[in-house]
């Protein structure tokens, strides 16, 4: 036995000097890895990809190598027979730390897991909710779709102002252009409108018709690409809020996390457990930042493939928000034209002309814009938020101290300049808790509360600003004009809501108003 020992010994440490003699017999020049194993985890390929002789090795595991002289292959079977009996040690060792883990999770958990694979997926599960945090990620990423949908909102109050001013520009410009053919140089009806802007540019810089349509259509393109993505925002805010509340997130990625784990070799496994969970038991900060071959710690999500998943929730977008995505209505008479012919794709096409247009009359004939001042546009603004109170089927809050600041003419050309710093001590407003939306009724969040009467407070401004150019009613009566609009227009953002300028009975909270300057 020791003369065989002592052969054993030189023969291996010969074998690095005879690598080049055995490079003509392999089928690869460099090691490819050992991948190929047999049923009980016994390589059958070497590294340069031949096959392996095991019947070196007994079912014991001992090693049991036959030396013979007669070939020089010898050298290459007795290499083999060293990998085979290790690798079958360890990946013996490899099975057995399913063991080990099931253990550590137990413990952890304190849970006695009948499976390693139920301890798995609870770790996974864990893994996900505790530190990847994934539905907190879904709620931050709901909670900032929500407000891009409430800041759309606030665009396209812009630019459908801009249409409102320019459909009354329009008929006093008309006019203007009749009497000045008539009476050249003598005529200007569009006094009033001077120093308001439409697409960035002043109505006093506006010289035909044709210019004017210009610009009109470029503010209904402009309304329309906010109104579409103001409702997919809110739609996606949605079916996030659906899907996290139907633990769609945390079962797909724990069913990830198994998959992958299926995928790979048993050596891969162990450093895959034993990075993850010596991850969560330490301070590391990100096992993503591991530097390891055998350590590949997958990133299953980042916010957009949240925010595609979460797709699959979501319901289909209605019409009135399709018909003004780019390329949708050509899209659908294109169609309706191979298939139907041109009469039924000529009605849908009226169809959807009506729809845009009732669309574009319920914001212009209804909400307006700022004071057009940038100096009263700051200051009057409200950036702040509200203690809102549960009261039945609403939210309450009472806000204090908000005020709004600006001038008015007498009359339009010559009338003595009224200027008026009004304050609200005390404002109850009410906005209810649920809305309704195609048929469909959701939750209006407290933060989705403020920003509603945030909004309604910045169109109510303007609305009152145009309406003081046709009259004069004091101070007192631009606060009570100012109140009706701000009811009037959180009524359209939220019906049921109301704003009564007093203080609120009961127990609710005070919130004081914070302008966008302060």
């Amino acid at each position: 036995m020791k003369k065989y020992l002592t052969i054993l010994i030189i023969l291996y440490s010969v074998l690095f000097h005879i690598n080049t003699l055995n490079a003509q017999f392999r089928r690869f020049d460099q090691p490819v890895g050992i991948e190929d194993i047999d049923g009980n985890g016994v390589p059958i390929v070497d590294p340069f990809g031949e096959p392996i002789d095991n019947s070196c090795c007994t079912e014991s595991g001992e090693f049991n190598f036959e030396l013979y002289f007669d070939d020089i292959g010898v050298l290459l079977d007795l290499e083999n027979a060293i990998i085979g009996i290790a690798q079958k040690k360890l990946n013996d060792w490899y099975k057995n730390q399913e063991d080990t883990f099931k253990k550590e999770i137990s413990e952890r958990y304190g849970k006695n897991y009948s499976t390693f694979k139920d301890a798995q997926k609870a770790f996974f599960r864990s893994y996900e909710e505790n530190l990847t945090k994934v539905n907190e990620n879904v709620s931050r990423i709901a909670t900032s779709t929500s407000r891009e949908g409430v800041n759309l909102e606030v665009d396209k109050v812009k630019y459908s102002n801009e249409l409102y001013l320019e459909k009354s520009f329009r008929k006093e410009f008309l006019s203007e252009l009749e009497c000045n053919r008539n009476f050249p140089g003598v005529c200007d009806f569009t006094m009033g409108y001077r120093d308001y802007s439409i697409q960035g540019m002043k109505y006093r810089d506006i010289r035909s018709i044709s210019q004017l349509d210009a610009l009109r259509n470029n503010a209904i393109s402009d309304f329309g690409e906010k109104h579409f993505k103001k409702i997919e925002a809110e739609f996606l805010t949605d079916a996030l809020v659906k899907a996290m509340n139907e633990d769609f997130f945390l079962k797909r990625f724990t069913d990830a996390h198994l998959q992958y784990y299926e995928r790979l070799n048993l050596g891969q496994r162990v450093f895959y457990m034993t990075a993850l969970l010596t991850f969560t038991r330490t301070n590391v900060s990100s096992p993503f930042g591991i530097r390891i071959p055998q350590v590949v710690i997958p990133q299953f999500w980042n916010d957009d493939i949240l925010k595609d998943l979460a797709k699959d929730f979501q319901e289909p977008l209605p019409v009135d928000a399709l018909i003004f995505k780019e390329g949708w209505v050509n899209q659908q008479i294109n169609l309706l034209l191979n298939f139907y012919g041109p009469s039924i794709a000529n009605e849908r096409l009226t169809y959807f002309k009506n729809l845009q247009k009732s669309i574009l009359d319920e914001y212009t004939e209804n909400i307006v814009d700022l004071f057009p001042d940038d100096a009263q546009r700051t200051t009057n603004l409200l950036c702040g938020s509200y203690n809102w109170r549960s009261v039945g089927a609403s939210n309450v809050a009472n806000i204090t101290g908000a005020r709004i600041i600006g001038s008015y003419r007498e009359s339009a050309i010559f009338g003595r300049a009224v200027d008026f710093n009004i304050t609200f001590p005390n404002m109850c407003v009410t906005i209810p808790k649920y809305r309704w939306y195609n048929g469909k009724k959701s939750l209006v969040t407290q933060a989705q509360a403020t920003g509603k009467f945030n909004l309604a407070w910045r169109a109510a401004l303007f609305s009152t600003r145009v309406e003081l150019g046709n009259s004069n009613p004091g101070v007192k009566g631009v606060e009570a004009l100012f109140i009706a609009n701000l009811n009037l227009n959180l009524k359209i953002l939220s019906p049921g809501s109301s704003v009564i300028n007093r203080f609120c009975s009961g127990t609710i909270p005070n919130s004081r108003a914070k302008h966008c300057t302060e």
